[in-house]
């Protein structure tokens, strides 16, 4: 009878650790770049000249490096740096966030189209058992951990995660989450900017309309937005009519939105004429749209019975259909990720970053009703 014959399980050997390590290097200097004489990667890897001659072989094989006679072993200038843009997954199922994320991706993907980058998405996993485990999926850890993935852009990530990652020794930018760099947006411009839009309508009894979120306390003041509107209207001299304000502390949950809307408007306009609102701020945008539908409802016309701001993204498709009726104060997504990418771009180089914490501004584009 024939024995087959297993192969046997053969260990990680010097040559490898080399390979791995001079790899890492390139990545990490980035295309085009001049890596150490071949004197100081022997002393650097700890191999003999031959090991590493071997090593830079397979390297220069694959196109990661070039080793010019005479000049020195450069990094390939067509290797492309691993980048994986991390995703929690609650930004594709909520409704308030999916627009908003599908924004981010086509950003994401335009910004990599012809560059150094391939660009990988991935989104969270739910958190394991261990209470010290990042929220990340076993072969990704793995890709970061190996120096595969050279830089990670986060969305929604708990600061543990980000934090884990750059603790790997790579490059992290996290977006509406903390992280040491991070870029956020801040629901108190849109604020601002939206009273300051009202009142230039000549707006005086201003509203403020809010997202519905599950155990958010607007009386409290723990939103921010809440105390921004009550500074705002005070800096005006505008008197703050606090049952006007939605969602308040007593919202009623489990129900759809669009319902509570509906409740609202009644609520509000279905009182007399001379105890409405003659401006109202909306601070996002899938909420508008289901505003404009519930005034409707109720023959509340934009702009002839109340002037309305809202939150936007620029080049959503929401409210594409009252755009007429609505001052916008609008986020650039393209402008989001141009900013992340900046600073992950940064953080590769090596670059000191100034700001850790970076605010992106939206923009208010103002509708001049007859």
């Amino acid at each position: 009878m024939k024995i087959k014959k297993e192969t046997p399980v053969r260990p990680v050997g010097k040559l490898e650790r080399a390979y791995t390590q001079l790899s890492q290097m390139a990545y990490n200097l980035g295309p085009d770049a001049r890596m150490p004489t071949f004197a100081s990667l022997c002393e650097q890897t700890r191999v003999s000249k031959a090991t590493l001659d071997t090593a830079l072989g397979q390297l220069e094989a694959q196109g990661i490096i070039l080793r010019r006679q005479g000049a020195g072993i450069y990094v390939s200038p067509q290797l492309k740096r691993s980048i994986a843009l991390i995703c929690d997954p609650q930004f594709s199922i909520e409704p308030r966030l999916r627009g908003f994320w599908e924004l981010i991706v086509r950003e994401a993907r335009l910004r990599v189209a012809g560059s150094h980058y391939d660009l990988a998405f991935h989104f969270s996993a739910t958190p394991g058992s261990a209470p010290d485990a990042p929220p990340l999926h076993p072969g990704l850890m793995d890709d970061i951990r190996t120096g595969l993935v050279q830089g990670v852009l986060t969305v929604g990530l708990p600061i543990a995660a980000v934090q884990w990652i750059s603790d790997q020794g790579v490059a992290v930018v996290a977006f509406a989450g903390e992280g040491p760099v991070s870029v956020n947006l801040d629901g108190v411009d849109v604020v601002e900017s939206g009273v300051e839009i009202l009142v230039a309508h000549g707006c005086r009894r201003l509203a403020l309309w809010s997202e519905i979120e599950q155990g958010a306390d607007s009386d409290t003041g723990e939103d921010s937005r809440v105390p921004a509107f009550l500074r705002a209207l005070a800096d005006n001299g505008l008197a703050f009519e606090s049952d006007w304000l939605r969602p308040q502390a007593h919202e009623a949950t489990g129900r759809s939105d669009f319902d509570l809307v509906l409740d609202w408007v009644k609520e509000i306009f279905g009182k007399p004429r001379e105890d409405w609102p003659d401006g109202l701020l909306v601070t996002n945008d899938i909420l508008t749209r289901d505003v404009m539908s519930a005034l409707r409802k109720f023959n509340v016309v934009p702009n002839r019975d109340v002037v309305i701001a809202s939150h936007a993204n620029t080049d959503s498709p929401v409210l594409h259909a009252y755009e007429g009726d609505i001052s916008l104060i609008e986020y650039d997504s393209g402008e989001i990720v141009q900013v992340m990418f900046d600073q992950l771009e940064a953080l590769l180089r090596g670059d000191s970053v100034a700001h850790r914490r970076i605010t992106v501004r939206p923009k208010a584009r103002a509708q001049a009703f007859d």
